[in-house]
């Protein structure tokens, strides 16, 4: 069980990273116009 839940941690990880990025440059170009 352990080991299934560190893959899926580490599969969701970069998604996250993804994500947060994609709103922070949105919100960085909507404070820009």
């Amino acid at each position: 069980m352990e080991y299934i839940s560190e893959l899926i941690w580490l599969s969701i990880w970069p998604l996250v990273i993804y994500l947060g990025y994609k709103i922070s440059i949105k919100n960085a170009t909507k404070d820009i116009k």
